[in-house]
């Protein structure tokens, strides 16, 4: 039985205090995953839905976190 080849994507999210300024980066075999993954709201901060991802997790939590809530609160409330 022939093993399926490994296949992975991730994503990198990066904050640099001096500039108050957020990155993010993905890497995938998927085609055009930049579209899918990364979300940043200046003053808010990035969010990584990664490759299976619920697409509305960048959004909501981008508006979660504006509203004021934790990494924590609004992980928990998107999961």
């Amino acid at each position: 039985m022939a093993k399926e080849p490994l296949m992975h994507t991730y994503s990198l999210i990066a904050y640099d205090p001096e500039s108050a300024s957020w990155g993010v980066g993905v890497a995938s075999k998927f085609l055009a995953i930049g579209a899918y993954v990364p979300y940043a709201q200046a003053g808010v901060g990035a969010i990584a839905t990664q490759a299976d991802g619920n697409p509305s997790f960048g959004p909501r939590g981008l508006e979660l976190l504006a509203k004021g809530k934790t990494v924590q609160e609004t992980l928990d409330e998107l999961l």
